[in-house]
């Protein structure tokens, strides 16, 4: 797959339509600027407050602290992967796992509701006929990353040949789900 898909929909036998997607230019990537607003700063991505969030859990207050000035999500991606538990222990990798599931899916959801442009995207990203959104997935399609991307290229991917646990496009897809519920506060929000 070229890095420069951005993003399309596409259909597997037998599963809903999904929202295949890679790359900066996708308002679905982390690395898509987005500004959010968290912590007591404007953080420029949600990769760069998925790292801040890192930093923090395992009180590392150093990296925390350069993470508020990494001029890319490149840069704090890098800056994400010297986090020590409180500052100077082995980063436990383990923990991490635990957690960043959740911690990325409430990233998403203040990503959203933060920028209502994005907002938009998210949730008309399918749509039927009239305009009404319908039921999808989505997927960072990647051969780079097997867990939060697919762990391969759109024609495997095409072919149901994924071995990534696309965590991103599970993620994206719950907070669609929520923002798409009518009973949902956030809805409205």
């Amino acid at each position: 797959m070229s890095n420069r898909l951005v993003q399309t929909i596409v259909t597997r036998q037998d599963e809903p339509p999904t929202v295949a997607f890679y790359g900066t230019a996708s308002p679905f990537s982390n690395f898509h600027p987005a500004k959010i607003d968290f912590l007591g700063h404007i953080w420029p991505t949600s990769e760069h407050l998925f790292m801040a969030w890192k930093a923090l859990l395992f009180r590392d207050t150093d990296v925390f602290e350069k993470l508020k000035h990494a001029k890319t999500p490149a840069e704090a991606k890098n800056l994400g992967r010297t986090v020590k538990k409180n500052g100077s222990e082995p980063f436990p990798i383990d923990e991490w796992n635990e957690h960043s599931y959740g911690i990325m899916q409430q990233i998403l959801l203040f990503k959203f509701l933060q920028n209502a442009d994005l907002k938009k995207k998210l949730i008309d990203a399918v749509v039927d006929e009239h305009g009404v959104p319908v039921p999808c997935v989505f997927a960072e399609v990647t051969a780079d990353d097997a867990r939060w991307g697919t762990g391969c290229d759109l024609d495997a991917f095409l072919r149901k040949e994924d071995t990534g646990m696309n965590h991103l496009g599970i993620a994206l897809s719950a907070v669609r789900s929520e923002l798409l519920a009518p009973a949902s506060p956030v809805a409205a929000a």
